[in-house]
């Protein structure tokens, strides 16, 4: 009896609670997303809104109807079902075509996952046009521009005696479709050789290279320079102590030294370890500037601080080197 009770007072809530469930699901408040308003009709879908879109030339894109993401080439709209609880749809009931067939090309319509259609776009060439979705009775028009692909070819390019690259290298494209390089050529083999696509500076001087991008003449001026002179090392650096001058009432001693460069690279400062003897033996590590030239000799007094005594057995070790080409 008391439960029965207990159940009596609770049935109005219960019955209150399944109305507002039912109606929620039969009168459910229409949703937007982006440009397409979607609500419940009786054909099942109401189409409204406009979109536009900027492409380019020769890419392919797949579409989806409804909500836009803008980028650079492209963009994409969903057409969604609006059915809240039934997401199956009649494929048959959708179409997709372009105003201008030369312009673009639709290239399928795919029912997508959940409740949305994939539409799937290649464009042709530069212009403007339509794309047309119909569902049943209705239809939504997208009005698109294809701008046209643009191909750029650098002016000139430097080179170094030795250095190889590719022509393609410096062929830029902005936009879709292909690039095609053919017969490539060098106006001077001499200084610019130009085979397989490739680029081949042989020697210093200026010569044209063209190709044909896209069936196209392009030309690109190509500015050998000398080969850059290898990094100096140690061994190509000969230092001698040939004699000193020392003075006793300062101290002050002066190394005659002598030093032939025979590295490519002008040597600006090296760091010398002097080891002698006074007394016993003793060194003295100092950074000189030199600025001695490719294949040249030089003699110069330095002057490595003051000393006691005249010094005895003098030898000299490079530690480091700077250099410029």
């Amino acid at each position: 009896m008391i439960m029965k009770k207990y159940f009596a007072g609770w049935k109005k809530y219960i019955l209150t609670f399944v109305f507002a469930v039912f109606m929620l699901l039969c009168f459910a408040p229409q949703r937007i997303q982006a440009a397409i308003t979607r609500e419940v009709t009786q054909d099942g879908l109401k189409l409204s809104g406009s979109g536009t879109m900027d492409v380019q030339s020769g890419n392919a894109f797949s579409y989806y109807l409804g909500y836009q993401i803008p980028s650079e080439e492209s963009m994409d709209y969903r057409v969604d079902d609006p059915y809240v609880l039934d997401p199956l749809r009649d494929a048959s009931k959708y179409s997709v075509s372009i105003s201008d067939p030369s312009v673009a090309k639709v290239t399928g319509i795919t029912p997508g996952s959940g409740d949305s259609a994939d539409v799937s776009v290649y464009f042709y060439k530069a212009g403007s046009a339509d794309l047309i979705f119909k569902y049943g009775n209705q239809t939504k028009k997208i009005s698109f521009t294809v701008s046209k692909t643009v191909i750029t070819v650098a002016s000139s390019i430097s080179l170094k005696v030795g250095d190889t690259t590719m022509f393609s290298s410096y062929v830029f494209k902005t936009g879709g479709g292909s690039v095609t390089i053919k017969k490539v050529k060098s106006s001077n083999k001499k200084i610019v050789d130009a085979a397989g696509g490739f680029i081949i500076a042989k020697k210093p001087g200026t010569a044209k290279v063209s190709a044909l991008v896209n069936g196209k003449r392009r030309t690109i001026t190509v500015i050998v320079g000398k080969k850059s002179a290898p990094k100096p090392t140690l061994k190509q650096l000969q230092v001698k102590v040939t004699g000193y001058k020392y003075y006793p009432t300062s101290g002050k001693t002066y190394y005659r030294t002598k030093f032939t460069n025979k590295s490519k690279s002008t040597i600006t400062k090296v760091k010398l370890k002097f080891t002698m003897i006074i007394n016993e033996q003793m060194t003295r590590t100092k950074t000189f500037t030199v600025n001695i030239k490719p294949g040249k000799t030089k003699t110069l007094n330095l002057n490595i601080g003051k000393l006691i005594s005249n010094p005895s057995n003098i030898k000299v070790k490079c530690l480091n080197l700077w250099y410029k080409r």
